[in-house]
């Protein structure tokens, strides 16, 4: 990955961490800005789902492109 696909991936994690928080009990504006840093394996997961988006714009077939998705680590 590019350093600017980490980044875009790492917004989009946040993005859904941010979601994800905000429906939980308890977390307001102030808890939510606090607690909308990545861990390692939230960063992992959010890179390993920008690369399935940007294999899912080629004509692949789709086994082939799971292939390709999991030649760079686990799912």
């Amino acid at each position: 990955m590019t350093n600017d696909e980490q980044k875009i991936a790492h917004r989009g994690g946040q993005l859904i961490k941010i979601l994800r928080l905000a429906g939980s009990p308890g977390m307001d504006h102030v808890a939510i800005k606090l607690n909308c840093g990545l861990t390692w394996d939230e960063q992992r997961v959010s890179e390993k789902w920008f690369m399935a988006f940007k294999l899912a714009r080629t004509d692949g077939k789709l086994f082939d492109l799971a292939a390709d998705l999991y030649k760079d680590g686990e799912p």
